[in-house]
C-alpha cells in the first residue's frame, strides 16, 4: 500500500513561490517565452496557496500593488511593462477563481455577499453598463475602466468568504504597517545619506522643495498615501495597548511614518492625515487627535534640522553633479521627471522650506494656477453635458484612457493640459469618477464608503484595546484616502486600496462576535 505524500509545509510552499518569481523575473531580459513560463507556473502555485491558506494569500494579493510597478517593473525589458502594470489584477483574478468557489462549496458565498453595499455596488455597475451603451465606448475600453476602478472590492468580499480571527486580522495589519515602516526608514535614509547613495530616483520640487523622495515606491504621492494609511494605526494603538513598551514601539513606528509623509512634500497626504485621520480621531479618542498634533509637529521639525547627505560632498553647485532645479511645471502638478543622477557627486541643495512651498502651492490651487486646478476647470463643460450618466468608464482620467486614448480629450482640450504638465491622468479620482460616472455613479461610489464608514465607527464605539485600535485605524484610513484622492488616483491604482478594501472587508466580519478558527 503506497503511503500518501506529506502535505506541503507553508515553509515549502513559500520558498517555492518566492524562487519561480525571482527566476522568473531573472530570464525576462533574456527570454520572454521563459519569463511567461515561469508566471504561469506562479500563478498555479498562487492558486493552491489561496485554496490551502486563503487568509495568507489574500494578505499577500493586497500587498503586490505596493511591489508590482515599483519593484517589479524596473527588472523587466520596456516591452515587458505592460504585466507589471496587471500583475496584481491578475492575481486577485486568481484569488477570486479559488477563494469564490472554494466558499460555494463551503456555503460561504452567499452570506459573504449578502451586505449592506451590495445594492449599491448593483446600482454603479449599472451605471457603468448604461453610460458604456449611451456612449458608444468600446467593450474593452469600459470594461477596463470599471475594473480598474471597482477590482479591489472584491477583497472586501474575498474577506467575508473566509472569515477572519482577531490574531489574523492583528497580523495583517502589522504586516501591513511593518512594509510601510521599512519604506519610510528608505525615505529618511535618501535624506540623511543623500538620496542618490541608496540608488533610488528623486525629485526635485518645483515650489522650492529640496528634495521629494519616494522610497522604494519612488513616487512621492504612492509613499505618502502607504504611510498615512499605515500611520492611523498605531496611532490609535498608543493609548490601547495593554503593555507600557508597545505603547512606545506605536508612537515611534508612528513618528517615523509621519516623517515620510512629510518628506514627501505631498501636499494630498498632509491634507489626509489633517483632514482624514485627525476628524477620525477627534471623533473616537481625542488622546490620539493630541498625540497626532505632537508627532506631527516632532516630524515637520526633523524634516527641517535632521542631518542631511552624510556621505555626500557637501557641493551643491550644480555644476558639481547635483540636481538643477527644473523649471515650474505649468499648473505646479509636479512633472514626471527621469530619475536624477545616482553618482556620489549628485547633491541636492542642503536645506527644504516647508512654508514656503506650501504657500506657493496654496496660491497656485486658489487661483487657478495649479494644474488639478485646471483639470475641476476643464472638467465642468463635460459634466454639463454629461450630468447623468458621465462619458463612460476609462474615457476620462484614469489608466484606461492613457492606455487607450479618448475622443473627450481632444474635444475638451484636456488633452492640452496633460502634455503641458507631462501627466497621465487628472490626479483627482473624484473628479475622474464624476467625469466618467456621471452624478447618479458619483453618488453611489461616494455611498459605498459613507455605509462602511458608519459602520466602523459604530463598531469603534462599542470596541476596545485591538479590536477599537483596527476598527478606527481603518475608518481613519479611509477618511484619509477620500480626502488624499482629490489629488491622487490611489483609489484606482491601487496601490494602497487593495489593503483598505482588505481591512473594511475584515472588519464587517468582526462587527459579529469572533469565531473560533484555525489561521
Amino acid at each position: 500500500m503506497r503511503r500518501a505524500a506529506p502535505p506541503v509545509t507553508g515553509l515549502t510552499y513559500s520558498a517555492a513561490a518566492v524562487a519561480t518569481l525571482l527566476a522568473g523575473l531573472a530570464l525576462a531580459r533574456v527570454s520572454t517565452p521563459a519569463f511567461l513560463g515561469f508566471g504561469a507556473a506562479f500563478v498555479l502555485l498562487l492558486g493552491y496557496g489561496a485554496h490551502r491558506w486563503p487568509r495568507a494569500i489574500l494578505l499577500v494579493i493586497a500587498l503586490t500593488p505596493l511591489v508590482d510597478a515599483y519593484l517589479v517593473r524596473p527588472l523587466l525589458p520596456v516591452e515587458l511593462h505592460l504585466w507589471s502594470r496587471v500583475l496584481s489584477e491578475a492575481l486577485l483574478g486568481v484569488a477570486v477563481l479559488v477563494v469564490g468557489f472554494t466558499a460555494w462549496r463551503n456555503g460561504t458565498l452567499v452570506p459573504a455577499l449578502r451586505h449592506r453595499i451590495t445594492p449599491i455596488l448593483i446600482v454603479f455597475l449599472a451605471v457603468a453598463a448604461i453610460s458604456t451603451l449611451v456612449n458608444a465606448v468600446p467593450l474593452h475600453v469600459a470594461a477596463l475602466g470599471v475594473t480598474l476602478t471597482v477590482d479591489a472590492v472584491a477583497l472586501f468580499y474575498l474577506a467575508r468568504a473566509v472569515p477572519f480571527s482577531d490574531r489574523f486580522a492583528a497580523l495583517c495589519v502589522g504586516a501591513f504597517v511593518a512594509a510601510m515602516l521599512g519604506a519610510g526608514v528608505v525615505a529618511i535614509l535618501q535624506i540623511v545619506l543623500g538620496p542618490p547613495v541608496v540608488g533610488l530616483p528623486f525629485r526635485v520640487g518645483a515650489l522650492g522643495e529640496s528634495v521629494r523622495v519616494g522610497s522604494v515606491f519612488v513616487d512621492q504621492g504612492v509613499l505618502g498615501g502607504a504611510a498615512g494609511v499605515a500611520a492611523a494605526f498605531p496611532l490609535f494603538a498608543v493609548f490601547r495597548l495593554p503593555n507600557r513598551p508597545d505603547r512606545y514601539v506605536a508612537m515611534a513606528v508612528a513618528l517615523v511614518l509621519l516623517i515620510a509623509v512629510v518628506l514627501t512634500f505631498s501636499r494630498g497626504s498632509w491634507v489626509g492625515v489633517a483632514a482624514g485621520i485627525g476628524v477620525v480621531a477627534l471623533l473616537l479618542d481625542r488622546r490620539a487627535f493630541l498625540l497626532m498634533l505632537v508627532l506631527g509637529l516632532l516630524a515637520v521639525g526633523a524634516v527641517q534640522f535632521m542631518p542631511r547627505n552624510l556621505l555626500l560632498p557637501s557641493a551643491t553647485d550644480p555644476a558639481s553633479g547635483g540636481p538643477a532645479a527644473p523649471g515650474a511645471a505649468a499648473g505646479g502638478q509636479q512633472a514626471p521627471t527621469p530619475a536624477i543622477s545616482r553618482s556620489p557627486s549628485a547633491t541636492p541643495p542642503p536645506e527644504p522650506d516647508i512654508a514656503e512651498s506650501t504657500v506657493g502651492k496654496v496660491v497656485r490651487v486658489f487661483t487657478g494656477g495649479d494644474a488639478r486646478a485646471r483639470f475641476v476647470f476643464n472638467a465642468v463643460p463635460i459634466v454639463a453635458d454629461h450630468p447623468v450618466v458621465g462619458v463612460g468608464p476609462g474615457r476620462y482620467g484614469g489608466a484606461a484612457a492613457d492606455i487607450f486614448g479618448t475622443p473627450i480629450h481632444a474635444r475638451y482640450e484636456t488633452d492640452e493640459i496633460l502634455d503641458r504638465v507631462r501627466a497621465r491622468t487628472v490626479d483627482n479620482f473624484w473628479l475622474h469618477t464624476l467625469v466618467e460616472f456621471g452624478i447618479v455613479g458619483f453618488v453611489a461610489y461616494v455611498a459605498l464608503f459613507a455605509v462602511l464608514a458608519v459602520s466602523l465607527f459604530r463598531a469603534a464605539r462599542h470596541a476596545d484595546g485591538a479590536r477599537f485600535v483596527f476598527f478606527a485605524g481603518t475608518l481613519a484610513s479611509l477618511a484619509f484616502l477620500v480626502v488624499h484622492s482629490l489629488t491622487g488616483m490611489l483609489l484606482e491604482g491601487n496601490a494602497v486600496s487593495f489593503a483598505l478594501w482588505l481591512f473594511l472587508g475584515i472588519g464587517s466580519t468582526l462587527e459579529v462576535p469572533a469565531r473560533s478558527e484555525t489561521v
